[in-house]
């Protein structure tokens, strides 16, 4: 059994699968793969309409034409619509589909994959980053749009929206072409970082080392002594919407009679649920962090939320210098994200934008030159 799930960007296969799109385009020997089952979901923006879903109907095509057999229709995820609730209908089916065709037991095991110890200030180590990132050093951060003359009247108008022209110094042999992008890897503001561990519990300088006995995938520290804040600030995406798998684990750690039906009035498969998900949850940007601060009786162990919550994601931006003038300062122009939440719940500050802006010259972050596919690059002389 074959499982893909793919994307693309203006039709073009992923950096990872590039190797596959080479092999689809030369063709599959006919009947090559008439022993193989195969299941697809395909992630895509129905924003960009002439390529939308362009990559995974190539996959599909050469699949079929290779003799392979389909578990479950092409699945489609719309990053410009309820992605969650495609996805998560996609796989209910192939899940449900494979458990009655092998008989298997889809209960799914009891209690948090990781298990927390907490330690003492002094077992503390250096927090973990990606493999793929390297220093970054700030050279300097200016603000493009703040009113020269000192005569801005705040009273009459508005503030104008912040933007930042930054510029970072790469390590010694790391350069970049005109067109490439730079990944930031951002870190959680305090004050989100300190109402995020209020609501669990925990104090900010809290030490603990996290464990996983049955192994698997990781994207936190484990067997790293590290503080409560730190994990938070460095490791978590804190602001993401609210999945429907996350809201049923948190109606699963309530025994309030009124909090748990109405979590689980957004995760119910009717279409009532459907419509109501995707008007306070998903339309209002509503997280996980906003629900338990909504939701008070929920009752949810520190180790269950580390599992909840997927990994912070690095951000790219598209350079906005030339190589010509120095091949190792990057320069970035980043507007602030800021304004009223969605939710009515104060302010919304974007996580990276707010995390650049409040940067230093002698500053470092981390990060990496990434070259896009398909390559943007101005026409050679």
């Amino acid at each position: 059994m074959l499982a893909v799930v793919a994307a693309s960007y203006n039709g073009k296969a992923p950096d990872n699968a590039l190797r596959f799109d080479d092999l689809l385009a030369a063709g599959l020997p006919e009947g090559s793969l008439s022993n193989v089952r195969f299941a697809l979901l395909g992630a895509g923006n129905t924003q960009w309409v002439a390529t939308y879903q362009a990559f995974p109907k190539r996959i599909e095509e050469g699949l079929l034409a290779a003799g392979a057999t389909p578990i479950v229709e092409r699945g489609i995820a719309d990053a410009a619509g309820d992605f969650d609730g495609m996805a998560s209908r996609w796989m209910n089916t192939l899940w449900a589909t494979l458990a009655e065709e092998y008989a298997a037991d889809t209960s799914e095991a009891s209690g948090p994959r990781y298990q927390v110890q907490l330690l003492t200030e002094s077992d503390v180590r250096p927090a973990i980053v990606s493999k793929q990132a390297y220093p970054l050093t700030v050279v300097a951060n200016e603000e493009l749009v703040a009113d020269a003359t000192g005569l801005w009247d705040f009273s009459i108008e508005p503030p104008r929206p912040s933007a930042k022209s930054i510029t970072f110094e790469l390590p010694d042999g790391v350069t970049y072409d005109t067109g490439n992008h730079l990944a930031v890897f951002a870190k959680n503001e305090l004050a989100l970082v300190e109402r995020a561990l209020r609501r669990l519990g925990v104090d900010y300088d809290q030490v603990l080392r996290l464990d996983m006995p049955a192994g698997g995938r990781k994207h936190l520290p484990v067997g790293t002594p590290v503080t409560a804040g730190i994990l938070l600030t460095e490791f978590l995406e804190l602001q993401d919407v609210a999945t429907r798998s996350q809201i049923q684990t948190l109606a699963e750690h309530t025994q309030c009679p009124w909090t748990r039906p109405q979590l689980q009035s957004y995760t119910a498969d009717t279409e009532e649920a459907e419509e109501r998900y995707s008007k306070e949850i998903l339309g209002k940007r509503i997280s996980v962090l906003g629900l338990l601060e909504r939701f008070p009786t929920v009752e949810l162990p520190l180790a269950v939320f580390l599992e909840m919550m997927g990994p912070i994601r690095p951000r790219f931006y598209s350079i906005s210098s030339a190589p010509s003038a120095n091949p190792r300062r990057v320069r970035l122009t980043v507007g602030l994200l800021e304004g009223p939440a969605l939710s009515g719940d104060g302010q919304y500050r974007g996580t990276c934008s707010s995390y650049i802006a409040a940067l230093e010259p002698g500053d470092v972050v981390y990060g990496y030159v990434r070259v896009p596919s398909p390559t943007f690059a101005p026409p050679p002389r």
